[in-house]
């Protein structure tokens, strides 16, 4: 048996300003063999691309966004297997600026 199934999309993504960039947290997938989720980030339109390695838990955060940047983020999950799941719905924000 070999899975080739991937992980269902995470849901209920959110993008909240934090002290050092951007907050994201989502809720967590059920699957039995999940591993992670991988992290994805554009700037203003442009295409999604991997933020960084993936992460074990539902909540990330991207300290290197450009304070008065609008960003898109999405989230993936990723099994045991090395399956990569579609990323979810997109969110969009506006990095904050730096204390």
């Amino acid at each position: 048996y070999r899975d080739e199934f991937p992980p269902a999309p995470p849901t209920g993504l959110t993008a909240i300003a934090g002290l050092n960039g951007v907050e994201l947290a989502w809720e967590r997938n059920t699957e039995h063999d999940l591993a992670g989720y991988q992290v994805y980030r554009a700037l203003e339109d442009a295409p999604l691309e991997k933020l960084g390695e993936p992460v074990p838990l539902p909540a990330a955060s991207d300290s290197t966004a450009a304070a008065g940047k609008r960003y898109r983020y999405a989230v993936a999950a990723v099994d045991t297997a090395g399956n990569v799941g579609q990323p979810c719905a997109p969110v969009e924000i506006v990095a904050p600026e730096r204390p």
